[in-house]
């Protein structure tokens, strides 16, 4: 991902293949990537920009969810946010 990308659009067709994404803080990745973390622990995603460790312990969390439940949660966290009727609201709503 691009540092000068405004909106994560690899990330969240990511996710709506199930594939969870992580992000450091910093450039507006974590935001999407955060909503995931969210959905699965009700809090917000503890990576600091540059915190290797963190990062690693994130993956090694999302890597002990069972393969259903993570392919499940991407697809409502997808839905949710990104489908095309949200975004249509969105746009239209600002």
């Amino acid at each position: 991902m691009s540092k000068a990308e405004t909106f994560g659009l690899t990330m969240a067709e990511a996710m709506a293949c199930g594939t969870p994404v992580v992000a450091f803080d910093g450039f507006g990745a974590e935001e999407i990537a955060g909503l995931l973390y969210k959905e699965f622990y009700g809090k917000e995603m503890p990576v600091v920009n540059g915190n290797i460790d963190a990062m690693t312990s994130l993956i090694k969390e999302y890597c002990s969810i069972p393969r259903a439940e993570l392919d499940k949660t991407c697809e409502k966290v997808t839905k949710t946010y990104f489908s095309k009727d949200v975004a249509a609201k969105n746009y239209l709503h600002k």
